[in-house]
């Protein structure tokens, strides 16, 4: 397992050296941890990262939303968020509206939560 880094560190890399439009989610984790909420996203890389897989682990968890239908796949990416503010981490799989850079109470499928890590596997 290649680790990416955390934080800041992870949200550098996942603009601009990995990215996760056109990829799918394998799994979603929710559990609790040593140090409460935690959500595990486990994603199948595409491009020149195909075959491997991206596991993201976001800890101190303010607030989550997923939905599924069976009459849709699961899950592929075809729009996403990162947004690194204030301190907090916000990833959405399901963004609504053009402003990609800003929080919107439209948003689907959305983590945010105090930190974010990442590592690459397969």
């Amino acid at each position: 397992m290649e680790n990416l880094g955390r934080n800041s560190e992870l949200y550098k890399i996942l603009n601009t050296e990995i990215s996760i439009l056109s990829t799918q989610i394998e799994y979603i984790n929710i559990y609790r941890g040593n140090n409460g909420l935690m959500i595990e996203v486990g994603i199948k890389l595409l491009g020149e990262k195909k075959g491997k897989r991206l596991k993201l682990i976001c800890s101190g968890i303010r607030e989550y939303a997923f939905y599924h239908s069976s009459n849709y796949a699961f899950y592929n990416i075809e729009e996403y968020k990162l947004i690194e503010k204030d301190g907090l981490y916000y990833i959405c799989f399901d963004p609504e509206g053009d402003n990609m850079e800003a929080i919107s109470a439209d948003d689907n499928d959305f983590i945010l939560c105090n930190s974010i890590e990442g590592a690459l596997y397969g």
